[in-house]
């Protein structure tokens, strides 16, 4: 009977880092946003440009663009969440680490996106300049890992 509520409660562990990461996805999802919405500023475009990027091929929407960008950076929480699992322990006892595999797990997005996605998609989001999106993708990483990190430790 032991095994089986350890079984249970990893599994709700799981679930519930899982459900986090939905949230704190969003949240890092929003920050990578003003990033690029404070850039597009700076450069004289509309903030809300960024968005009508996300939108489906045809139709600038700045709402489907929300919806879009904030559907992506939830799942992408909520798989972070799930791959930092196995890991909770290590990253309780140093916060820095939670900081550290945010920035690298927001690379490696960044390097599919770059190198499998874009290719293959022809994506409107090319249009960001490479460093815009490298910086907008470490402010998504730095909160995401940051938030997982204050929670475990």
């Amino acid at each position: 009977m032991d095994k089986i509520d350890n079984i249970s409660e990893n599994k709700s562990n799981l679930g519930a880092l899982a459900a986090d990461g939905l949230i704190y996805g969003l949240v890092s999802g929003i920050a990578m946003y003003i990033c690029l919405a404070l850039f597009a500023l700076f450069a004289g475009v509309k903030p809300g440009s960024p968005l009508d990027i996300f939108s489906v091929e045809g139709v600038a929407s700045p709402w489907q663009g929300v919806l879009g960008h904030l559907a992506i950076s939830a799942t992408y929480g909520a798989l972070f969440g799930v791959i930092i699992w196995p890991m909770k322990s290590l990253l309780a006892s140093r916060e820095i680490l939670g900081w550290l595999v945010g920035v690298l797990y927001a690379a490696l997005l960044l390097l599919v996106a770059q190198f499998v996605v874009f290719p293959t998609t022809s994506s409107p989001v090319e249009a960001f300049p490479t460093w815009q999106w490298a910086f907008a993708h470490g402010v998504f990483g730095l909160i995401l890992g940051g938030l997982f990190a204050r929670k475990l430790s």
